[in-house]
């Protein structure tokens, strides 16, 4: 109850105008079960690397959003929450589509959905086809991408117009009331970057993030999730037993 009154109390590049524009859902798509066909898509410019003073390389990092449900921000009401995908290891469409909870609580919450893609994934190729060499390869990092999340969120403000009821440490840069979400690596992505970066978000879900998926804890965590198989995934839960 105490998350759910902190959500409602609650960018890409061109994300305004992508909004603006955003689909609502179509009566032939069920509630819970939209995906990439209803989101708009747009591309946010990235340093190739954060953390160098010399640099000064971009590439284009994809961003899918879904603005149907969105409770925009005016003079009677404050914008509703973001709830944003920290995509992983593969072509964000899979987390568009796949990312349930998100989809199914958007509308009750009145928020706008934002999945972002992992950088060397998909089409955010930082180096086209010509990524994956090994000197090319020494941008792909944990801490690269978090930062990648990072300039995503102090975007969305100036973009939007949203504006937090938390104080911000620095006033000239407003943020927007933001959860983080993943699953698997991406939860471990939304769980760091709760470490690194706390005063961008309110909070992350993190869904089977072996954070501690060190020698030795494996079997542990193999045991919990075929324990929680056995109990909740029996016949009718709909679970295949593949």
């Amino acid at each position: 109850r105490r998350v759910r009154a902190a959500l409602r109390s609650c960018a890409a590049k061109n994300l305004a105008a992508m909004l603006r524009g955003a689909p609502s859902r179509p009566p032939s798509v069920a509630a819970p079960h939209p995906g990439t066909a209803n989101c708009s898509v747009d591309w946010h410019t990235q340093p190739l690397d954060h953390f160098s003073f010399t640099e000064t390389r971009t590439f284009e990092q994809r961003v899918f959003s879904y603005g149907g449900f969105w409770r925009r921000p005016n003079a009677g009401s404050a914008a509703g929450p973001i709830l944003f995908y920290c995509g992983n290891e593969a072509s964000v469409e899979l987390y568009v589509n796949a990312t349930g909870w998100m989809w199914e609580h958007a509308e009750e919450l009145g928020a706008l959905l934002v999945f972002a893609e992992h950088r060397y994934y998909g089409l955010s190729l930082p180096f086209g086809a010509a990524s994956f060499t090994p000197a090319n390869l020494s941008l792909l990092s944990v801490e690269q991408a978090l930062a990648d999340y990072a300039a995503l969120l102090l975007a969305l403000p100036a973009e939007l117009g949203c504006r937090s009821a938390r104080p911000s440490v620095d006033p000239s840069r407003p943020l927007c009331d933001t959860v983080l979400f993943g699953g698997s690596y991406g939860g471990m992505l939304a769980a760091w970057h709760r470490v690194r970066y706390p005063h961008l978000s309110l909070g992350a879900v993190a869904s089977g993030a072996p954070v501690d998926f060190y020698d030795g804890v494996q079997s542990r965590f193999a045991a919990a999730v075929n324990r929680t198989f056995a109990v909740y995934g029996g016949k009718g839960s709909g679970c295949s037993s593949a």
